[in-house]
């Protein structure tokens, strides 16, 4: 029996999430935390400050209780952006939500936003295409997409399948358009964004599913 010979699978994880971000303008500049997690028992925090910031101060809320800090995070510059990346050691609980403020350490009113939480693990099932279909780009005015897509679906409520297409070498740089052969490998490019409140781990555990579906995945 003639069959698809394999699905790779390439799998984007967008880091963003809704965060509620506070406004602050500070003494010596605005410092703005763009995301806080806990990570083990610490939570991680980083986000921008305005040029010239040279340390950001941190402190942890539990309700309106100050449970850690202040503590200072040296900045760092890349070209024109002044940023900061920071754990907060501790014995921090990840079912629970934390506020995490900061403001340039210099003095000034604090900028919130409320810890999110990890996404370690994510599972995909993927349906081989049929010996035989055949995949077409169309024009959608001014920009080509294709008029068939994987058929594929997520495991999880913490996060979102937000683009499924066939690609045409695994470089996610161009869609495949054609017919599918026997005995040939096709690439399927699949885009997983989290759900408010929630973010992608830096490594995730990821399990693919789906007859003829390769085990190795990109990330």
């Amino acid at each position: 029996m003639n069959k698809i010979k394999s699905i790779a699978l390439l799998a984007t994880l967008a880091l963003s999430t809704a965060l509620p971000l506070g406004n602050a303008i500070a003494a010596g500049g605005t410092v703005t935390p763009h995301v806080a997690y806990v990570d083990g028992s610490s939570i991680h925090v980083e986000g921008e400050a305005t040029t010239g910031t040279l340390a950001a101060s941190i402190e942890v809320y539990l309700g309106d209780t100050l449970v850690a800090g202040p503590e200072n995070a040296n900045t760092t510059v890349s070209g024109t952006t002044t940023s900061f990346s920071y754990n907060v050691a501790g014995n921090f609980d990840a079912s629970k939500t934390y506020k995490v403020c900061t403001a340039d350490f210099d003095g000034g009113a604090l900028a919130c936003i409320n810890t999110v939480k990890l996404i370690k693990s994510v599972e995909i099932t993927v349906k081989p295409p049929k010996i035989g279909e055949t995949v077409t780009l169309v024009d959608q005015g001014g920009w080509d997409w294709p008029d068939k897509e994987p058929s594929a679906s997520i495991s999880g409520d913490t996060y979102e399948l937000d683009m499924a297409v066939w690609d045409k070498d695994g470089t996610g740089a161009e869609f495949f358009e054609g017919t599918f052969e026997a005995n040939t490998n096709y690439y399927a490019f699949m885009d997983l964004v989290a759900k408010d409140g929630y973010i992608f781990s830096s490594d995730p555990t990821v399990k693919i599913k789906g007859g003829g579906v390769l085990s190795d995945s990109e990330v």
